[in-house]
């Protein structure tokens, strides 16, 4: 009797070892991923729901984080393609300039500087370093002239007393030259005229005088002119009166405004006076 109680307590603890064993690699395999819905409810209330892979919760975390980013990129180019077609036909985008690092751009000139450079240049102005440009409407003769250091550019000749040199240049003042005369003595009457003067690399470090001289209009008349000195990066347009004068009236001309190239251009212009006459025989004279 004692023999068989002891083989029977024994077979127990055999299969109660083997059933431990079994619900320990059962609880181990259920860990590693959810219960499927095949077990009963309240052995999968017993047992996890999800994956416990670490990797494959990240790899999908990520996958999702991309799919949401690539849907909010694409929003954002449905967005800006939808801007663009309707700016391309209500804000059509405005020609731009080169732009050239260090460099520095001359303003754009207004249309009508446009047209009148234009029309310089089919009349064979010259363009350069520095430009100084006279022009106004009708038949009249004004002269344009800039004086250098004891020299003078200009169109008329010195007076037959005075030691001034002058002439259209170029070795008057550096290298600039008048290449545009109008109106003047034997030349044809235009009503657009314009008179230019350019240098092309030699230009004195000098106060430069720009001077209006009115040569010849109807007397007493008022003309209105403009003056535009262009540079490599700056420009400065002026515009005034002169007046011709007359046997009994006397005229006026402008020292319009001096500057020095290399320097900043003055910001406005400041037209002085001078006072002009008939001299009997002799032509325009200024009275100092």
């Amino acid at each position: 009797m004692g023999l068989f109680l002891r083989s029977r307590l024994a077979t127990a603890l055999i299969w109660i070892t083997f059933v431990v064993f079994l619900v320990v690699v059962a609880w181990r395999l259920v860990s590693a991923c959810a219960m499927g819905p095949l077990w009963p409810e309240f052995i999968r209330a017993l047992g996890p729901q999800f994956c416990r892979n670490q990797q494959v919760q990240q790899a999908d975390q990520a996958a999702a984080q991309i799919r949401s980013k690539e849907d909010a990129n694409a929003q954002l180019e449905r967005a800006v393609a939808a801007k663009v077609g309707a700016c391309e036909k209500s804000c059509p985008i405005p020609e731009r300039r080169t732009e050239v690092p260090g460099l520095v751009l001359p303003p754009e000139p207004s249309p009508e500087i446009k047209k009148v450079e234009e029309t310089a240049r089919e009349r064979g102005a010259k363009d350069g370093k520095l430009v100084v440009m006279l022009w106004w409407e009708g038949s009249s003769d004004l002269d344009l002239e800039i004086l250098c250091g004891g020299r003078k550019i200009s169109p008329a000749k010195a007076a037959a007393n005075s030691s001034e040199v002058v002439g259209r240049g170029p070795a008057i003042c550096g290298d600039g030259q008048l290449d545009l005369d109008a109106n003047g003595p034997g030349r044809p009457l235009v009503n657009n005229p314009i008179e230019h003067i350019a240098w092309r690399s030699d230009i004195p470090q000098t106060p430069l005088q720009v001077r209006v001289w009115p040569s010849r209009g109807a007397s007493g008349k008022e003309q209105d002119y403009a003056i535009r000195i262009k540079t490599d990066n700056a420009e400065l347009v002026c515009r005034s009166t002169v007046k011709f004068h007359g046997s009994n009236i006397d005229g006026y001309g402008h020292d319009v405004v001096s500057f020095e190239y290399g320097k900043p251009l003055p910001t406005s212009c400041t037209p002085e006076r001078f006072r002009v006459f008939s001299c009997a025989g002799t032509g325009n004279c200024r009275l100092k």
